[in-house]
């Protein structure tokens, strides 16, 4: 396995090429802090922000752009994306603000060929996390994408040293993964300190997933069935349904857990995952129901560290603000948390020196109204200008 702080974020640093720039009087948004200090320059040296100040010293040659008082934000990251189809579609991405991804199953051909063309300098797309192939069970729909499917604890052992020689950043599995084989897996890959990333199965219970130190949980539906009342019942009752391929009664069972919200259950299990730091994914945007705002906002509350990550990222950092996080605590979900969960935070997730130059330019305060987000007046990744007025 690769770390992310490792060779990945070394190969954009001595990759990148281009002339020194140098962005003038900008705000620029600490996002750590909170702080917003106007009518500042950053220079930008190869990939690396080199300097920040009132009126940094710039080499001879430098490129002088002229920020008109914009806003500054470090490049957003996409927690829980596929990588598009199209290279056209992929270069796209930085243009709108996301400067990264963790890739949760996609072409791995075209991950790695593209990941490699961005390391190279080649293409200006955004840095990507990828598992090659999610881990899924034999009782799955039909994907896009290939997979790899196990139906027991020896072909989960197989798979992990199968995508382990070709060195993934982490492990991806799906709900219809077998209970059996999920702890298989994921026992070998803490053995190898291989960080487990996804939905949690069907047969697993959301305590159990914590506790077998799975990095991340993407979605509520395991998280809901561990904070209802009825839990226990229904969480037999929504297994023997996937079991049994009954898609309409395993589909409504999310709304079933909602109505039998337990806080005391809630409480206990969110101080849990807060303090084994698991974070979770919400994938927000797409909740039907306001009991997936209020977990959210429960989490939140008892500590949980939540990234920002689905289909449309904007979206999901506006539910994130719906479900009670201040825009502050937005952006960090999609800059700061991301590079600290990556090991990469000493390279990316914040507009600091020494740190990779994945720059967003926004014509509005974030601060005020995370929709500015949005509004992109510019955009520079790895020290590459891509686009700005």
């Amino acid at each position: 396995m690769r770390s992310a702080a490792g060779p990945l974020w070394l190969a954009i640093c001595m990759s990148a090429s281009g002339a020194d720039l140098l962005l003038r009087n900008v705000i620029v948004v600490d996002v750590k802090s909170g702080i917003e200090t106007p009518n500042l320059s950053i220079l930008i040296h190869i990939s690396r922000i080199a300097a920040i100040g009132d009126n940094p010293r710039a080499p001879r040659g430098a490129k002088t752009i002229d920020g008109n008082g914009k806003y500054v934000i470090p490049g957003l990251w996409n927690m829980h994306a596929h990588l598009p189809a199209t290279l056209e579609e992929f270069e796209r991405l930085p243009k709108d603000g996301i400067t990264g991804l963790r890739d949760m199953g996609s072409d791995p051909e075209h991950a790695a060929q593209w990941r490699d063309q961005v390391e190279k300098g080649k293409v200006p797309g955004p840095h990507v996390e990828s598992c090659i192939s999610p881990i899924v069970g034999p009782l799955t729909n039909a994907s896009p994408f290939p997979v790899i499917t196990v139906g027991t604890p020896a072909e989960a052992r197989a798979a992990y040293d199968q995508l382990d020689a070709r060195r993934p950043d982490f492990i991806a599995v799906t709900e219809s993964l077998p209970r059996d084989a999920y702890f298989a897996l994921i026992e070998r890959a803490r053995k190898w300190k291989s960080p487990v990333a996804g939905e949690v199965p069907v047969g697993v219970r959301a305590e159990e997933a914590i506790e077998a130190r799975q990095a991340s949980i993407e979605g509520l539906s395991a998280i809901l069935a561990a904070c209802s009342m009825e839990g226990d019942r229904l969480f037999q009752l929504r297994a023997r349904a996937f079991e049994k391929g009954d898609w309409f009664a395993f589909g409504n069972f999310d709304a079933k857990l909602a109505d039998n919200f337990s806080e005391q259950r809630a409480d206990a299990l969110f101080g849990r995952i807060a303090l084994l730091e698991t974070r979770v994914v919400p994938m927000l945007a797409r909740e039907k129901s306001s009991r997936g705002f209020e977990v959210v906002r429960r989490m939140h509350r008892a500590g949980v560290l939540v990234l920002a990550g689905g289909d449309d990222l904007y979206r999901e950092l506006e539910a994130l603000v719906a479900a009670g996080f201040s825009p502050l605590e937005v952006l960090r979900s999609a800059t700061i948390e991301p590079a600290q969960f990556l090991q990469a935070d000493e390279s990316l997730g914040s507009i600091e020196e020494g740190k990779i130059a994945d720059i967003v330019l926004l014509d509005g305060d974030p601060l005020a109204d995370v929709g500015n987000t949005r509004k992109i007046a510019g955009v520079i990744v790895g020290g590459r200008r891509l686009v700005g007025k």
